[in-house]
């Protein structure tokens, strides 16, 4: 399975596994476990790079999507250091996402499940 980088005409930047490319007259091609990639400048001017999931509840060995061929304004092949973090932070996530689902509390709120992620450096 391909694993590659993907501009998107928003602006996004997205790591995916791609599992079927589209035939000639085709518009989507079908992906797994996309992560979207975020910037961030510290204040003395230097970068970090992270991952967080590109849609919510989708980071799942069974999920798959389609991603409309329109919408890519570039496509690459991800450096090998950006792949081992891809794989890294994807294997995070699919093992910790279906331990904490079923824990959480039938009344919990949306600020409670953010703090809970960022806290947890899920979101980072």
């Amino acid at each position: 399975m391909d694993i590659k980088q993907f501009k998107l005409t928003n602006g996004e930047e997205i790591i995916t596994q791609v599992v079927e490319w589209p035939d000639d007259d085709a518009v989507e091609m079908v992906i797994k476990n996309p992560l979207k990639v975020f910037s961030v400048q510290t204040e003395d001017n230097s970068f970090y790079h992270s991952f967080r999931p590109w849609m919510l509840y989708q980071i799942d060995d069974k999920n798959l999507m389609l991603l409309n061929m329109s919408q890519i304004v570039g496509e690459a092949n991800p450096h090998q250091s950006v792949i081992n973090e891809y794989n890294k932070t994807l294997n995070y996530l699919l093992k910790d996402e279906r331990k904490e689902v079923t824990d959480i509390e039938e009344n919990v709120t949306f600020e409670d499940l953010a703090e809970m992620f960022f806290r947890k450096g899920k979101l980072h």
